[in-house]
């Protein structure tokens, strides 16, 4: 459940069909569901895991995760979308 999962940042600046996500789980099996549920998603072409780490310094050591989420024409504006 997305209870489960803090998102951190998200940076939307990169390119506008990508999104680079930073979030924090309880543990990875969260994270990996988490990323499952977006590829899930309409509009989301890929959701990839590019790197974790865990808190160790945070007495609940987290795992904190990046993401990059590529969308796919869906999430596009029709102004955007090139055939």
């Amino acid at each position: 459940s997305s209870q489960k999962i803090a998102l951190v940042s998200l940076d939307a600046a990169q390119a506008k069909s990508q999104l680079k996500l930073v979030a924090e789980a309880r543990q990875m099996a969260d994270a990996v569901a988490f990323i499952d549920a977006l590829q899930q998603q309409p509009g989301v072409k890929r959701a990839e895991l590019l790197q974790h780490e865990v808190q160790a310094d945070d007495t609940y050591k987290p795992v904190r995760f990046n993401i990059l989420v590529e969308l796919g024409a869906a999430a596009l504006s029709p102004a955007e979308d090139t055939p």
